[in-house]
């Protein structure tokens, strides 16, 4: 046997058993969930149930909602109705005439904005041209260089 005596500090089982221990204390006692049961229907019995009342206010207001909703649905179809209807003062004619002269004034609208683009596509297209040949240069120019420092490279390494 070992004389060394150990304390729960330095024994790691006995720190464990510790431990279990207060677990164990801290448990509540036998007979705790059916006190609990007991408790709490006793707590039920002294509350009395709250009363159910039931508010004329909304009894009301549905019927009222719905006869809102039906004024509102009746008034947007008839506004529907006579907004499509031809007008009265004007011969249907007249309005033919009036859309045709709108049409011919938005294809007169389309033609000069497709003259307009059509001159500016010529000068749009000398400007990418140019712009293309600068950068082919620059493309022609950054290759050369490329091949000059590979040139040398293999110069070097033979």
């Amino acid at each position: 046997m070992s004389s060394e005596h150990t304390t729960p500090e330095s024994d790691p089982i006995a720190a464990r058993l510790d431990t279990l221990g207060e677990m164990d204390r801290a448990q509540p006692g036998p007979g705790f969930e059916r006190r609990v049961v007991v408790g709490a229907m006793r707590a039920a019995e002294q509350v009395a149930p709250a009363p159910i009342r039931i508010e004329t206010r909304r009894v009301v207001m549905r019927p009222l909602a719905g006869l809102a909703a039906a004024v509102l649905l009746v008034g947007a179809s008839a506004a529907l109705w006579f907004g499509l209807q031809p007008q009265a003062g004007a011969p249907p004619e007249t309005q033919g005439v009036t859309q045709l002269a709108m049409l011919e004034r938005d294809v007169d609208d389309f033609l000069a904005l497709s003259d307009m683009l059509d001159e500016h596509a010529g000068l749009w297209g000398d400007e990418l041209r140019a712009d293309a040949d600068t950068l082919d240069e620059s493309i022609g120019k950054t290759w050369d260089a490329l091949e000059a420092i590979a040139d040398e490279y293999v110069e070097e390494s033979i």
